[in-house]
Order: C-alpha cells, then sequence, then structure tokens
C-alpha cells in the first residue's frame, strides 16, 4: 500500500471516528436526560466527582510562601528543568 492509500484510508477512518463522536454526542445528550444517580428503564446515570489539584500553583504557592528569595530562581529553573516535551503529528494532502 502506498503513502497515497495509506493516507485516504487514513481520512476515511478519520471521518468516521468523527461521524461516531458526533453520533455518540447526540446519545449522550438524551441519557443525560436521567437524573444524576437515578435510573429509568434500567438504566443508571451514575456520576463520579473527581478532584485534582492544578499542581502548577500548588508549587508556585509554596515557593512563595517556604523558599528564601535567594533560592527562588533556582526552585524556578529546577521547575523548568524537569518539564518535558510532547509531540502531537498530523497528516494533510499536499498538492
Amino acid at each position: 500500500m502506498s503513502f497515497k492509500e495509506t493516507f485516504v484510508e487514513y481520512m476515511k477512518v478519520k471521518n468516521d471516528i468523527a461521524l461516531l463522536k458526533k453520533k455518540e454526542d447526540e446519545l449522550k445528550k438524551v441519557l443525560m436526560k436521567i437524573p444524576a444517580n437515578k435510573a429509568k428503564d434500567g438504566i443508571l446515570h451514575g456520576v463520579t466527582i473527581k478532584k485534582t489539584a492544578k499542581y502548577s500553583d500548588v508549587v508556585d504557592q509554596i515557593i512563595e510562601m517556604f523558599v528564601p528569595k535567594s533560592k527562588k530562581a533556582a526552585a524556578y529553573q529546577l521547575i523548568e528543568d524537569s518539564k518535558t516535551e510532547s509531540k502531537t503529528h498530523s497528516f494533510e494532502e499536499v498538492k
């Protein structure tokens, strides 16, 4: 299979996924009419609440509260040096 054929198949699958996602959203909208933590027609609408901390804000506050001014630059540099990169790939047809 050539790159062109692979790309055409990739775009078809990507389109199918988008259509399925749209259909999923429409169905979920209907199911959301069931009150939270209640059941209708044998379908339970469970709701779980998960709390997470925004770590960058917490770290900034900790540094401001507990790190002496003379060490703050080093603390922020340590954070900067610890960051990781991620890549996102996209494909499009060129003419």
